[in-house]
């Protein structure tokens, strides 16, 4: 993550610091008033994909770049899951196109 953030915010990766929040938000403004609250540069967002299109355009305004953590989902012969991180990308935007079945 540091070099990655280093890169994208166009500092040296030793300045960067990573802060881990494990919080339960509700709403994209929630997400929004975190990252301004922490003084964040960048986030790196585990986030259900309504919060994380409500957030991703107010962020980008804002100048914070929003990654995603990019995992290989490895099955084992058990039955057991496991998952490999294997970088990051860069979220440009969300869309998300739904339709109400009754």
């Amino acid at each position: 993550m540091r070099r990655v953030a280093g890169r994208l915010l166009e500092v040296d990766p030793a300045d960067v610091e990573i802060l881990e929040v494990s919080r339960t938000v509700g709403t994209p403004e929630e997400v929004v008033a975190l990252v301004e609250e922490t003084g964040a540069r960048a986030l790196e967002a585990v986030l259900p994909l309504g919060l994380l299109a409500g957030a991703v355009p107010a962020l980008q305004r804002r100048g914070i770049p929003v990654l995603r953590a990019l995992m290989e989902r490895d099955l084992h012969e058990d039955g057991f899951a496991s998952f490999r991180f294997t970088g990051y990308e860069l979220v440009e935007r969300v869309e998300v196109v739904t339709r109400r079945l009754d």
